[in-house]
């Protein structure tokens, strides 16, 4: 019993040799050897059933056929697979270094935010020490009482403020010339391959400010009062066609509105070339602002974590009132091309009363555009259209259950749903608002009337 044990342990080290052999070698001699000790084997060993062992017999012959035929014929194919195997065990190449970023933070606090603003500055000053070699912040800030540009440093293990210029008081930090002179200068201070934005203070989306004083103070021949409106310094504002003129084409790879309103597809519309993403809420954004401490590292990780950015502002306020929406602006212009679309087969007057409303003005200027959009069609196939392409350029958004207003009636406003960008619908009682959508380049871009 031992002796034919140990021969049939001698054949199986047998075969290994020679499979050792055929791959070493890469010989057909070795392989032809190795098909052969198998077919001695199989053939002198104990078959379980006849018809089994007949199948192991003539697998292996068939085998010990065609190798000569594979040897010889399929050189072309061997040596892809070889090509394809080197180039699975070569190594990775490192990934590219990555790029050097400059974030722009610009803070317009003169209107009543410059204890909010105080405080977040106080928040990314905790911070400053997590940015990578490759990422500095510029840091402009209006109070009010003084009008700086400084870059932030860690200096001896200390985060510091190292002042580029001190601007006169009486500066209007809204000027569009003069904010085009800062960015450039830190642009010329701060060389980077990429560039970010922060933009700090009220906002109001695409209302004119006079329109949006109407709203909030009454009409001008009875309020008296001067208006405002986005980036507010004083009583001066700016409007986004002329941040649009600003900003120019493709400076920024985001622009951050830690503002109000700033959601509102005509606003988006008008900033489409200025960035590659924008970050916006279709509400009031609370006084606190933007989770700073969380959000200044991420700005600088690769791909600038826009996404998490976002959740990180709806963790901050999950408990209280917040909206937020992340925008692929090269999305825009196929979205409004969708809603052009509907727009021409739309009825006269469709009904809109059922629309969610983002603030509590008794004759509402922003409407959730999904919800307008449904209002406009029964068509399925044009909806489809239309959400696909809105899915698109709204690459994030959430919101939390109610949102808080300020304006108008103040208190909580229900939102089981949004989109998280807003639009403009007409109201017979403010036919100048109606008149001052119909000159922005969203109205017409669909063809609005």
């Amino acid at each position: 019993m031992f002796f034919f044990t140990f021969l049939s342990l001698m054949k199986i080290f047998f075969v290994y040799l020679n499979l050792v052999t055929a791959l070493r070698t890469k010989q057909q001699r070795g392989f032809l050897l190795l098909f052969r000790s198998l077919r001695i084997f199989v053939s002198e060993s104990r078959p379980v059933t006849e018809r089994r062992h007949k199948i192991k017999l003539n697998t292996i012959r068939h085998y010990e056929t065609i190798f000569p035929v594979l040897h010889y014929c399929g050189d072309d194919a061997r040596n892809r697979l070889r090509q394809r195997v080197r180039r699975a065990r070569a190594p990775t190449p490192p990934e590219p270094e990555d790029k050097s970023h400059t974030l722009i933070i610009y803070m317009m606090g003169d209107n009543g935010l410059e204890k909010f603003m105080d405080n977040n500055i106080g928040k990314i000053m905790t911070v400053v020490d997590k940015i990578p070699q490759t990422g500095r912040i510029a840091l402009f800030y209006d109070r009010g009482n003084y009008t700086r540009l400084s870059e932030l440093v860690v200096e001896q293990g200390r985060a510091k403020q190292r002042v580029i210029e001190e601007y006169a008081t009486s500066q209007s930090s809204v000027d569009p010339e003069f904010m085009k002179s800062v960015i450039e200068r830190v642009r010329k201070e701060m060389p980077a391959d990429t560039y970010g934005l922060v933009l700090s203070s009220h906002g109001g989306g695409w209302v004119p400010s006079d329109i949006f004083d109407i709203y909030m103070l009454g009409r001008p021949e009875t309020s008296g009062i001067a208006p405002r409106f986005f980036g507010q310094d004083g009583n001066d504002c700016m409007e986004v066609e002329q941040l649009a003129g600003v900003l120019g084409d493709k400076q920024f790879d985001y622009i951050l509105f830690d503002a109000c309103f700033m959601s509102s597809v005509e606003a988006l519309y008008e900033l489409r070339n200025a960035a590659d993403y924008i970050i916006a809420s279709p509400a009031e954004v609370l006084g606190d602002g933007f989770p700073y401490k969380e959000i200044i590292p991420m700005l600088f990780n690769r791909g600038h974590d826009l996404e998490n950015v976002c959740r990180s502002f709806m963790n901050f306020y999950r408990n209280s009132s917040g909206t937020i929406a992340l925008i692929d602006c090269k999305e825009l212009q196929p979205l409004a091309d969708n809603v052009a679309a509907i727009l021409a087969k739309a009825p006269a007057a469709p009904d809109t009363s059922n629309v969610q409303a983002y603030e509590g003005f008794p004759s509402h200027l922003y409407f959730d555009l999904e919800q307008y959009v449904e209002t406009l069609t029964t068509d399925q196939t044009a909806l489809d259209g239309f959400r696909k392409a809105l899915g698109k350029a709204v690459v994030y958004t959430n919101h939390t259950e109610t949102f808080y207003t300020d304006y108008g009636q103040r208190g909580e406003v229900a939102l089981p749903r949004s989109c998280g960008v807003t639009c403009h619908i007409e109201r017979s009682d403010f036919p100048e608002t109606h008149a001052a959508f119909l000159e922005t380049s969203w109205a017409k871009a669909v063809g609005a009337k």
